[in-house]
C-alpha cells in the first residue's frame, strides 16, 4: 500500500514544506514552493524502493533528501529533525564541502534544506509490509561544489 495515496498522508507530506520554510524563514532564505512534478519524481523513487526493498539515490538531477526505516518508527517531524541534525556542524560562510565541521555527510541534508537557490520541493512516501520510505526532491538542486548555501 502506498501511504501517499491517502488524504492524511498527502497532508502530512505537505508538512515537509512547512517544516522546510520554518527553517528557511529563520535564516531569511526565500521560502520553497510545492511542486507536483518533483513529488511525482520522488513518488517513482519510493515506489521502486517498495518493489526492490532498497532506497536508491535518484539520477534525476534534482537535489534529494531521503529516509527509510522500520514501518511506523518515526513521524514526518522526526524524519525532518534527522535531516536537520547537520545544523550543529554547518558553517554557513564556507563553500561545499568545507561548510561542515564534521564529515560532509553530517551536513548534506541540512545544506539542501537551506540552499537559497532552491525554489521548489516535492516529497513522497511509500510503505512496504516492514519499511517506510520518504523522499523529497529539490529544484534547483543544492550542494553545489565550491558554493555557499546562502
Amino acid at each position: 500500500m502506498l501511504i501517499a495515496q491517502s488524504v492524511m498522508a498527502e497532508t502530512a507530506l505537505n508538512e515537509f514544506l512547512s517544516l522546510h520554510n520554518q527553517e528557511r524563514d529563520a535564516l531569511e532564505v526565500p521560502e520553497l514552493e510545492w511542486s507536483d512534478e518533483l513529488q511525482a519524481s520522488a513518488q517513482q523513487l519510493v515506489n521502486n524502493a517498495v518493489f526492490l526493498d532498497v532506497l536508491e539515490r535518484s539520477d534525476s538531477g534534482y537535489g534529494q533528501n531521503s529516509w527509510s526505516g522500520e514501518h511506523n518508527s518515526l513521524t514526518f517531524e522526526e524524519i525532518f529533525a534527522l535531516w536537520s541534525t547537520g545544523k550543529a556542524y554547518f558553517l554557513a560562510d564556507k563553500p561545499v564541502p568545507q561548510n561542515c565541521s564534521a564529515d560532509w555527510e553530517q551536513c548534506e541534508s541540512y545544506s539542501q534544506i537551506v540552499w537559497s537557490e532552491t525554489t521548489h520541493i516535492g516529497c513522497a512516501a511509500a510503505t512496504s509490509a516492514e519499511k517506510d520510505y520518504i523522499v523529497c526532491h529539490y529544484s534547483p538542486a543544492g550542494n553545489i561544489q565550491d558554493q555557499t548555501a546562502y
